[in-house]
């Protein structure tokens, strides 16, 4: 039997607020099998960090299988990625 491939997708952000949620939310809501999904904020002044942090805790609750969190010089980063 054939492994399917990992797709890898990103988000880049700067103040996107009005825009993430949705975005976020359409990435999540796929159902192919293996997604490694990052969301990069690039100190963002908006609500937008709080829009990832909402989606960390869910992830951290068991909706998603793993999540890594990372501060890059001032730019919080989101990993998840589920087999």
């Amino acid at each position: 039997m054939n492994e399917l491939p990992l797709v890898s997708i990103v988000t880049p952000s700067y103040n996107q607020g009005a825009f993430l949620e949705e975005t976020m939310r359409s990435v999540l809501e796929q159902d192919y099998p293996k997604i490694e999904y990052w969301v990069i904020d690039g100190g963002s002044t908006d609500n937008s960090v709080d829009i990832i942090k909402s989606h960390q805790r869910a992830w951290l609750a068991g909706y998603l299988k793993k999540i890594a969190v990372r501060r890059m010089g001032g730019q919080q980063g989101l990993c998840e990625s589920h087999r």
